[in-house]
This record gives structure tokens, sequence and C-alpha cells, in this order.
């Protein structure tokens, strides 16, 4: 068995079977899963953006029993780009240049070489900063072929220039979603027939039952990889590939992967939206006993994976299909902006609403017939005593249980779970320290000074999406305000709304890179490379 697969045994997951030859002729898989992507077709409108600001919790509340629709993200105001080149997504100065594609000389030496990468060589967290000569040996695996690298996985017989030791969990969980999504290597099933018919077609005067045992006959000519179709293969097959490919480059800047801890959920003024995530990126402390205890901060960055292959019917337009209009408020810009909401949290205190509530402070006994729950116990009620008299057999020793009853936990008050995650410190992580962005939010806040939105905005904020075997990096960038507002509510005076274009979301996408195209994952390692670069850089230096 595989190192992959030994390690699907150990955690649990749903352990991969053994993959056939791939030159083996077998009974053909079902057809290959057309590749589909959401698209977003809305446009942010300032002019009106603020008349519905009031109106977002009871306008999502509904969105529970309705499903969610296009105004939904129209209330968001959400400004939409896709197909962004990464030197308009990413700082251009943080990405590697492409000398660094290329084995260094010894002569040239990754100190002296060319490069438009800041000089600085530290990171924020005190490690070494990775250079031209670590990006290579990332840049030469991910360069490998698709069948080379897994002949190298499987310990086939692979080109001795292979060798592939950083990015070795990534092709192994590669490999599964090959055995899914990789037609490169299947051959003609044409030949498949239904049995005992010469084509499809199903006899309309036949029983369902009928129709639903009709089976196929085939001619067993099939040889390729694929073991079944894209939408039937596992979720976590996905999860594992896209972590396993960011974790790697993470390392390299003293930074893990590290999934929730608890269920994410967004704020909402109020109103609490659980939201799916994969996984985040965080910083390892500088002090070890707290790398040593697993404490993160953060999040740098974040993962979001589906499983979902269609996102509309044959009758929906484009950008108007209910899975399509879901995927892109709940799993991208509702990831965006609870990331954004945690960054926020940095040197603040966490306020729960429901701590003095009077459902937490007062008792909730109300004064019916035969007192609190648990007191006629407790003093020993006349009706207990005539039932022990009137029974003809005396009362069995009961055993002493250890803890608290079932009573007792109805009557203890306590508040609802911390929305903070534990052992995290919450932290803007790449964000410049000389920035005055606090500062000038208090002023705002306060003395309804008009200033210009590019000192309230972060920018800081991406992730990496991840549909079929496709990676795309997605950006946001939100005023302070505009998170404040969704996290607490407007305030009801202080602020000129109109005049003040701060309610806005600026989402921009690349394009998406299969991750089976060579070319595409070498754009995928320069993009996340340059991503942690930047957010890692030394602000403070």
């Amino acid at each position: 068995m595989s190192t992959i697969r030994s390690a699907y045994v150990l955690s649990g997951l749903r352990c991969p079977a053994a993959p056939p030859a791939v030159d083996k002729p077998r009974e053909p898989p079902q057809p290959p899963t057309p590749l589909d992507f959401p698209h977003c077709q809305i446009r942010g409108n300032l002019t009106n953006a603020h008349e519905n600001a009031r109106d977002l919790p009871k306008l999502f509340a509904s969105a529970q029993n309705r499903g969610l629709k296009s105004h939904h993200i129209e209330a968001l105001n959400v400004s939409w780009t896709e197909e962004v080149p990464l030197e308009r997504l990413l700082p251009v100065e943080y990405l590697p240049p492409p000398q660094w594609q290329h084995e260094p000389k010894p002569s040239d030496g990754s100190s002296i070489s060319p490069s438009p990468i800041p000089s600085p060589k530290r990171l924020s967290n005190g490690t070494k900063k990775p250079g031209r000569e670590e990006f290579y040996r990332l840049h030469k695996e991910v360069l490998c072929e698709n069948n080379d690298a897994f002949d190298f996985i499987q310990k086939r017989s692979a080109s001795p220039l292979v060798r592939i030791v950083n990015f070795r969990r990534f092709w192994e969980n590669l490999l599964l979603m090959a055995e899914y999504w990789d037609t490169s290597m299947d051959n003609d099933i044409s030949n498949t027939k239904p049995c005992g018919t010469h084509s499809m077609e199903v006899d309309p005067t036949a029983s369902p039952n009928t129709n639903a045992s009709v089976s196929l006959e085939s001619s067993s000519n099939y040889t390729g990889r694929r073991i079944g179709t894209g939408h039937e293969m596992p979720a976590n097959y996905r999860d594992e590939t896209i972590c396993r490919f960011i974790e790697t480059i993470a390392w390299q800047f003293g930074c893990r992967v590290e999934h929730p801890r608890q269920q994410p959920k967004l704020q909402l003024q109020g109103h609490i939206i659980a939201m799916h995530q994969t996984a985040s990126v965080y910083r390892t402390p500088k002090d070890p006993n707290m790398a040593r205890r697993r404490v993160l901060e953060g999040p740098l960055l974040g993962i979001q994976c589906r499983n979902t292959t269609t996102f509309r019917k044959p009758e929906d337009k484009i950008g108007e299909g209910k899975e399509e209009i879901r995927d892109l408020l709940m799993n991208e810009v509702g990831i965006l902006l609870m990331l954004a909401q945690k960054r926020a949290r940095e040197g603040k205190v966490e306020t729960k609403p429901w701590e003095r509530a009077w459902y937490v402070t007062k008792p909730r006994w109300g004064g019916g017939p035969g007192g609190e729950m648990g007191e006629a116990e407790k003093e020993g009620s006349t009706e207990g005593k005539e039932r022990l008299v009137s029974g003809n057999q005396a009362p069995k020793k009961q055993k002493r249980r250890h803890g608290l009853r079932s009573v007792d936990h109805w009557k203890n008050l306590t508040p609802n779970s911390s929305l903070w995650e534990a052992s995290v410190t919450y932290s803007r992580v790449g964000k410049d320290k000389t920035s005055p962005c606090d500062q000038v939010l208090l002023l705002f806040l306060l003395n309804c000074v008009l200033l210009p939105l590019e000192t309230l905005i972060e920018k800081q904020i991406y992730l990496i999406s991840s549909l079929n075997h496709h990676i795309s990096i997605v950006n946001v960038s939100v005023s302070s305000l505009y998170i404040d507002f969704l996290t607490n509510g407007l305030p009801d005076k202080g602020i000129d709304v109109a005049s003040q274009p701060w309610y806005a979301l600026d989402v921009r996408r690349s394009k998406w890179f299969d991750l089976f195209a060579v070319e595409d994952r070498a754009q995928v390692l320069r993009g996340v490379w340059a991503i942690m670069g930047y957010l890692m850089r030394d602000v403070e230096g």
C-alpha cells in the first residue's frame, strides 16, 4: 500500500482503492464530467448602495427560506472582475522574475542575481527569507510531466531526472484526482452499447423498472487512468491536494495550513451565518513555547475547495444559476468577508453581546405549581414519601452519579460559545504598521471627516479557490468601515454615507489554472509565492 493510502487509513478518511494498470483493458468508466465554473455578471453601484445598508440582516434572514438571489450580491455592492492577470492582481515586485525559473549558476549566486525582489533578508516572524534557490527547487518539481511524476510516486520505471521531495504529498493526492479527472489517456469508448439493442433509445411503452434495468454491454477495450467520473470523486481528495500544494509553499515562509478549529461563522450585525471553509494559512509565532502550543497568528489567506460541478440549469442564463449565486456569495465573498473580520480583530478583546443578557443572569423559573425542577427531591416532598410507603417492594439502591445531573445542567446559566478560535492570535499580517488606517478610521467615525478611500482600505485579503481540478486566486479590497458596519451595524449618526463611497467590495479573480497543466501549475506557484512574500515581509524593519 502506498504512503498516501496508508495515511488515509490512519486518518479515518475514505481509503482509495489500488489503481488499476493504465494499459490493462477493462470496463469503461462513466463519461467525463464537463467542466463548468461560476461567473458573476454583477457590477457595484455606489449611487444607491447606502439605501439598503440597514436592511442586510432582514434580507439575509429571509434567504434561509427563499434561497439566495442575485439581489443579495447587489445588496453587498460587489464589483467583480474576472480573468485578471497575476501582474495586476498581485504586487509585481514580489512576483519571482523569469530568471528564477532557471537553475542558478555557481558564479551567479542567489544573493547577487538580478531580481526585483526587495532586499530585506528576514521575514516578519524572524525566519530567513527564502530566495532563488528555494523557489527553483519547488519550480523544478511542479514542472514534472504528469506521467513521470505519477510513475515516481508509484515507484514504477520513471525518468532518472525526476525526483520529487517537497511536493511529494501534493503529487500523491493529485494522482488520486487523476483517477477521476485525467482524460489524457482515455481511449475511444464509442463501442459501448445497451445490451440486446443497437441504440441508446429507450422504449417509451416499457415500465420504469424495465428502463432502469437496461445494462451496458462493453467490449472491455478501455485503457486509461480513470476509474470514475469527476462528480463521483470524494471531496477530501481535492481538499488534500490543494492544502498540500499551498502548505509546501507556506513552509518556506515559516507558515502552516490549518483547518478550522471550530465552525466558521460570519457576523452580520448580530446575526450569525455558519460558513464552510476548507483551511487557512497562519503564521508561526516567534516564541518557540507558543509555537509548541500550536498558537497561530493571522490569518494570512484562506483556502476554499468545493465539490460542485454544475452551477446552472439549462434554462438559466450565465450568472443567474441558483448554485452559481450560492457559490459566489457563500463560498467566496462570504469567506473573504469572514477573513477580513478575523484580521480586523487585531488588538481587540472579544465582546459577546449575550454575556449580560437576562437569560444568562436571571433564573428561568416561571412560578408554576410544584416548584422548580429538582426542588421536590431536595426537600423530600410528601408525594415522594407516600410512594415509598405504598410500594410493596423496597426501593432499589441507586448508584451514585458522578458529575452534574441533567437538571443541574439545565439550571446552570452559561452564555453561548465564543466566536473567536482558541489559540489564535488575530493579526493583520502584512499590514504596514506605519499606515494611519486605524487612526484615520477613528477620526472619521468621531468627527465625520471625509478622507480618501485608499486610506481606509485593506487590500491584503486573498483566497485560494478551487473547483474541479483547477485553482484561482481571489483578492478583495474592503474598507475597514465596511467591516465594522458588517459586524456591528451602521451608526445612527456621525457618518455621511452618501458622500463617502466606503460601501463597496472590489473583488478580482485570476483565471482558472489547471493543475494537470504544467505551465498552469508554475503560474500558481508564482502567485502563491508572491502572496506569501508580500504578507510575510518585515513591515517593522
